[in-house]
């Protein structure tokens, strides 16, 4: 468990952020050439982080007690 939570949560929980803000950078930079995929993959994206940190979330407070 403490390898799952070590390894795995933390590094997602350190990289999603920065993901989140990459992709608003290159969004703002080509938004004009692809408006409708680049908002499409924001919001793909922004289910896929919520989902995922839902997940972790849910294995930590039940799974790993």
């Amino acid at each position: 468990i403490a390898h799952i939570l070590d390894y795995y949560h933390a590094s997602l929980y350190e990289n999603l952020p920065y993901l989140e803000e990459l992709l608003g950078k290159v969004i703002k930079t080509h938004l004009i050439k692809a408006p409708e995929r680049l908002s499409d993959l924001k919001d793909v994206f922004s289910s896929f982080s919520k989902e995922l940190l839902d997940h972790m979330t849910k294995e930590e407070q039940v799974l790993f007690l």
